[in-house]
């Protein structure tokens, strides 16, 4: 299903420029951006 994809893709992007704003691109980890996202790091 495309259209699920796109937006989970839209959405791990909105999450990880939180995530980087908030603890530093060095500092964040796929499983920071997979927790906000509410998906495993596997399914990223």
């Amino acid at each position: 299903m495309q259209i699920k994809k796109d937006y989970t893709r839209e959405q791990i992007v909105e999450i990880a420029k939180r995530v980087f704003l908030k603890n530093g691109y060095a500092k964040t980890s796929m499983r920071d951006i997979a927790k906000g996202a509410g998906i495993g790091v596997s399914n990223g």
